[in-house]
């Protein structure tokens, strides 16, 4: 998760290409969290890129939807759902798609 942003993260984890490239700041990270690329390197006098990495976070599915987790260890999300996954499995949430008239917001900086 890329600290400035809170939130630029690759939308489908395996299918990706290239690098990661943080759409706020323009930073692009390895698949593995490292720092490859700062726009205007030379302004950042002592960066090492070994400290800005991207940090690991706990990540969760249930139901087609991606949960994230900053801090902490928590039960997975159907354990803490109960009963409500089981109410809410009828409607499929996996199967469904996006509609071809909502563009995505995430823009082109995934898979650069």
């Amino acid at each position: 998760m890329c600290a400035a942003s809170r939130g630029a993260s690759p939308r489908r984890i395996g299918q990706l290409s290239g690098h990661i490239t943080c759409p706020y700041h323009g930073w692009s990270y390895r698949h593995d969290g490292g720092l490859i690329g700062v726009p205007m390197r030379e302004t950042f006098t002592g960066l090492n890129r070994a400290e800005h990495g991207l940090r690991p976070v706990r990540v969760d599915t249930a139901l087609g939807f991606v949960f994230v987790c900053l801090a902490g260890d928590p039960p997975p999300v159907t354990k803490t759902w109960g009963q409500l996954a089981v109410e809410l499995a009828p409607y499929r949430f996996e199967e469904m798609v996006r509609s071809p008239r909502s563009p995505p917001t995430y823009g082109t900086s995934i898979g650069r």
